[in-house]
């Protein structure tokens, strides 16, 4: 019983992993990280700037993709990101609440821009 449960464990954590590694889940989600992911300057963080063994590099991509996704579906929803998120092509594996899922995303946007999307940070913007 407990390999079964760890089993269980283990396969919930690479769904989690695969939702937070890969966009997509839905059309809009899938176009934004073909245009952001790898377009983005990288950004090295280092606790210890003498022990580069100590170091993360990132990029502004996570930053990028929602931002891009709020401002497709505001524009989908003709000025209503909800709207606009409901008219988007989810996979149902993988988003299986549409309509909690949207109200959420968009939620959390206007939460942090209450005028409209947050913006492409300028690490990503394109040419």
């Amino acid at each position: 019983m407990k390999s079964l449960s760890a089993l269980m464990l283990i396969g919930m954590l690479f769904a989690i992993s695969a939702v937070n590694a890969n966009w997509g889940y839905s059309r809009v989600a899938e176009k934004c990280q073909e245009t952001y992911a790898g377009h983005c300057k990288k950004n090295t963080i280092c606790d210890d700037p003498k022990d580069p063994g100590y170091c993360d590099v990132t990029d502004d991509s996570d930053l990028a993709i929602p931002s891009c996704m709020c401002t497709i579906w505001t524009l989908i929803g003709k000025g209503d990101c909800y709207k606009g998120c409901m008219a988007d092509r989810f996979d149902p594996r993988i988003v299986p609440n549409i309509p909690a899922f949207c109200s959420s995303e968009c939620k959390s946007y206007k939460l942090k821009t209450p005028k409209g999307c947050p913006p492409i940070p300028q690490s990503c913007k394109l040419d």
